[in-house]
């Protein structure tokens, strides 16, 4: 059961990442969300919808596989260039999780994979594009005769998603009540991963001029 997509999305320095997993499974992703989170590297693990958020130290690890306790993890995140390489490891089942339903996800860029299955203990590294976190904040859009500015910038940011530029996110933002808002007081932030300064420049560019 591949993923959908594996994104990771790397501070200026490359001293931290957040890998993001968009799912195919929930329960398997929440599974993973229970081990995965008590791996060394991980420093805040989080499910938001269908995508589980793995905010990490970059680098090499020693996981210890305990059946039932800790039985998968993500052992490095390494990033060379413009990839990040990411090994996952686990035991039987959780190894083949790791391993396989990860390296066929879509977007990876290629992949290494052992042997799973039974009890033994599986690796697997895949490698993603480096990205860039870019936020995008819009507001007053709306009016009492036209939609709203949260329903807009989703169709927006759903027609510019691509590999270059992937949409992750879209959050409303609640203002702080002053006398001149909007109905609700709402703003929209729609967060993507770019893989460079051409792709972001292109992505707030056609942004603007969408409507």
């Amino acid at each position: 059961m591949p993923y959908r997509g594996i994104y990771a999305i790397c501070d200026a320095a490359n001293e931290y990442a957040e890998i993001i997993e968009h799912s195919n499974c929930y329960s398997g992703a929440c599974w993973s969300l229970y081990h995965y989170a008590k791996a060394p590297l991980v420093l805040k693990a989080r499910s938001t919808g269908n995508m589980i958020r793995y905010f990490m130290k970059t680098g090499t690890s020693n996981l210890e596989l305990k059946p039932s306790i800790a039985a998968a993890g993500i052992e490095s995140v390494v990033v060379k260039g413009n990839e990040v390489e990411i090994t996952y490891a686990g035991l039987g089942g959780g190894g083949v999780g790791a391993t396989r339903c990860r390296a066929f996800a879509d977007g990876i860029l290629h992949y290494k994979i052992s042997e799973s299955g039974g009890e033994k203990c599986a690796k697997g590294t895949i490698a993603v594009p480096r990205r860039d976190r870019v936020l995008i904040g819009i507001d007053d859009t709306d009016s009492k005769d036209v939609g709203a500015t949260w329903t807009l910038t989703h169709n927006i940011a759903r027609k510019l998603d691509c590999h270059e530029a992937v949409y992750l996110s879209h959050s409303l933002v609640q203002l702080f009540p002053v006398p001149e808002k909007t109905q609700n007081c709402m703003s929209t932030v729609l967060e993507f991963g770019c893989v460079n300064e051409k792709a972001k420049s292109r992505l707030v560019e056609t942004f603007k001029k969408s409507d």
